[in-house]
């Protein structure tokens, strides 16, 4: 509404333009670019309430109890499947040795 608003008062100052209306034409120019601005301004308010509504919200869900328990569940399962995983590599790394110092021992008995 108000960029028909707005519109209309560019229109209106080019037609009274045409018809060697300058200083009325000027004066709805200035309407016009000053309802622009109100519009802009209006959006841009529009859209930090919005942003704002948004993290509040965020904010909000993120301290609930649900989602504590959730994050501590999850840090959990993290850490067991980081337990798994070392334990696993641990194994690897053992096995390596111990083949690494059975060969050497094979090697000792065919030396002597």
């Amino acid at each position: 509404m108000l960029f028909t608003g707005a519109t209309l008062c560019f229109i209106t100052a080019s037609i009274l333009n045409l018809l060697l209306l300058s200083a009325v034409a000027e004066q709805s120019v200035k309407l016009g670019v000053s309802i622009w601005l109100g519009l802009l301004l209006f959006l841009s308010a529009l859209i930090v309430l919005w942003l704002i509504k948004t993290a509040v919200v965020a904010v909000s869900q993120f301290f609930t109890a649900r989602r504590r328990i959730e994050r501590r569940v999850l840090f959990y399962s993290n850490q067991l499947i980081h337990a798994e995983r070392s334990f696993h590599l641990k194994k690897k790394r053992l096995q390596y040795i111990r083949q690494l110092q059975r060969k050497q021992l094979q090697q000792k008995a065919f030396k002597n």
